[in-house]
């Protein structure tokens, strides 16, 4: 009885490992854009986008003139983002990024994430309202996001 338990002990084992092991380094990487706009849709040029991923990694950036910044972290399933202004008030959303089914021909994970920050003077306007979509929780005023898998490397 010991060695038949012995024996399963030593083909369940290494499965269960397996199963238990962090998977980031199959992940296909992502690459964001993040737009940074007013209640207005004009972009806001220096706000800080802080990006913490699964891993804990922080990228921290400031948009341009465009109200843009472009992040590049290794391959997270899961990223947090944090955009503040002085003025404006600060916007956190987490991205869940969906694996493609087959990522043999997808070399990278285009995502853009669209974040409207409001100025200090209407905290009430628009935050109390919530939605969820497939990638992102965020108030529905506040962020929009979408993606493309692309077999391009950029």
């Amino acid at each position: 009885m010991a060695r038949k338990l012995l024996f399963l002990s030593a083909l369940i084992l290494p499965l269960l490992i397996s199963c238990v092991q962090d998977n980031t380094s199959t992940a296909t990487p992502v690459r964001y854009t993040v737009v940074v706009v007013n209640q207005s849709e004009q972009p806001i040029d220096s706000a800080k986008v802080d990006m913490t991923t699964q891993d804990l990694a922080e990228f921290i950036s400031l948009t341009d003139s465009s109200g843009k910044v472009l992040m590049s972290p290794k391959a997270s399933a899961v990223n947090q983002f944090s955009v503040s202004k002085s003025g404006y008030i600060s916007r956190d959303t987490v991205d869940n990024v969906v694996q493609p089914a087959d990522s043999s021909n997808v070399s990278v994970i285009l995502r853009v994430m669209r974040i409207h920050l409001d100025p200090l003077s209407s905290s009430s306007s628009s935050s109390s309202s919530s939605s969820q979509s497939s990638s992102s929780v965020a108030s529905s005023s506040s962020l929009s996001s979408s993606s493309l898998a692309s077999s391009s490397s950029i």
